[in-house]
């Protein structure tokens, strides 16, 4: 902003050096003109300085609700982290036979002893994982047949 106010400076001074004065009608008018440049000038640091108080106070608060979020769900955020941590974030992929919908399953249903009764999201058909015989069925709600 001192860029502004040096070149409203210079053309006061440059006006000062042509001998522009007040008693002439294009006189009146420059000096008018560099009148109005100056309150410009000087609103626009005065803008400039609230900008930046606001940017000071905004930053604070943004500060302070973070420290409130991890004051709140801090412990909630620790749980679900804690579960990922012991869960390792594997799993095991079964493909609907009916729709071909790729269902996520914990890799112990798959390699469980028993045979166990999945409902597909997507098509909602009956999926029946065997893992004794390594094999998927899909039941139909609607026949109650498997293929």
């Amino acid at each position: 902003m001192s860029d502004l106010r040096s070149r409203v400076s210079y053309l006061q001074g440059l006006m000062s050096g042509l001998e522009i004065t007040n008693e002439s009608k294009e006189g009146r008018v420059l000096n008018g003109i560099i009148d109005v440049l100056g309150d410009f000038v000087q609103t626009v640091e005065e803008l400039e300085r609230e900008q930046d108080s606001l940017e000071d106070y905004l930053e604070s608060i943004d500060e302070d609700l973070y420290s409130l979020e991890n004051d709140f769900y801090g412990d909630e955020n620790d749980y679900y982290n804690d579960m990922d941590k012991n869960y390792g974030g594997e799993y095991g992929e079964i493909e609907c036979p009916e729709c071909s919908n790729i269902i996520c399953v914990d890799p112990d249903v798959i390699a469980g002893d028993e045979a166990v009764e999945l409902e597909c999201p997507n098509c909602r058909e009956t999926i029946i994982i065997d893992s004794r015989t390594g094999e998927n069925d899909i039941e139909n709600k609607d026949t109650e047949t498997k293929h």
